[in-house]
């Protein structure tokens, strides 16, 4: 489940696995598995929805696409390696 900041989730309420609150919502009714809701009150946007978390990229394969992409012939490509 993913739940936007700044929400207001009632007592009691239950939300399904795999469930997208939308940020700032009011939620007092409770949700089934995998529905995005979202407003004040909160209410069902759509069904069936699905969703990856993606991690941010490693620094170092970062760098070795850009090295990759200078060595290409793109010499305008300047980057600063932070530490």
């Amino acid at each position: 489940m993913w739940i936007g900041p700044s929400c207001v989730i009632g007592k009691g309420v239950k939300i399904g696995d795999g469930s997208i609150v939308a940020t700032n919502s009011v939620v007092n009714h409770s949700i089934g598995p995998a529905e995005l809701w979202g407003g004040v009150p909160a209410r069902e946007i759509r069904r069936q929805v699905s969703w990856v978390r993606s991690l941010p990229p490693d620094p170092t394969e970062i760098a070795a696409l850009l090295d990759a992409t200078v060595s290409a012939g793109n010499a305008n490509v300047r980057y600063k390696q932070h530490s």
